[in-house]
C-alpha cells in the first residue's frame, strides 16, 4: 500500500516539475540538459523501469561523465508518459531545478525509509499456498 501511495507521490511531483517548465521529456533532451546544452543544466535524471539497453547505456554513461545523479523509476515507459502528460511512451525525463530535484529526492529517501520499516515490522512464512504475515 505505501509503495502505491509513494509512486502517486513522485508521479504528482513529476507533473509539479512539468507545469513548473523545469522538466526535460525524453532521451535526447536528456542528453542535451546533461550536457548543459539547454537553458537548464540537470540536475537529476530519472529513467522508466522497461528502457533498452541501449538507452540505459547512453543515460549512465552521460550522467556519470557530466555528474548527473540518475535514478530508475518504479514504472514503465508508458505510464512515465502519461505522467508527464505525453501520448507517447517516454524512456527518461530530467528535472532542471534544485528545489524540485530535491523535493523529488525526498520522495524517493520516503519510500526507502517506508519499504525499511515494513520489512522490519512483518515477518512472512510460507503455509501451503498462502502467505501468513506476523507482525512483531
Amino acid at each position: 500500500m505505501t509503495e502505491t501511495v509513494n509512486v502517486k507521490r513522485l508521479l504528482s511531483n513529476l507533473g509539479i516539475c512539468r507545469k513548473a517548465g523545469k522538466l526535460l521529456i525524453g532521451v535526447p533532451l536528456v542528453c542535451e540538459g546533461m550536457r548543459g546544452c539547454k537553458e537548464g543544466k540537470a540536475s537529476l535524471v530519472l529513467y522508466a523501469s522497461d528502457c533498452s539497453e541501449n538507452t540505459l547505456k547512453k543515460l549512465r554513461t552521460k550522467s556519470e561523465f557530466y555528474g548527473v545523479e540518475a535514478r530508475m523509476l518504479p514504472i514503465g515507459c508508458g505510464e512515465l508518459g502519461q505522467a508527464v502528460g505525453k501520448l507517447s511512451a517516454i524512456g527518461a525525463v530530467a528535472i532542471t531545478d534544485k528545489s524540485l530535484c530535491e523535493m523529488i529526492q525526498k520522495t524517493f529517501k520516503d519510500s526507502v525509509m517506508a519499504e525499511s520499516n515494513h520489512n522490519d515490522q512483518t515477518k512472512g512464512t510460507l503455509v501451503g499456498e498462502s502467505i501468513e504475515v506476523r507482525r512483531e
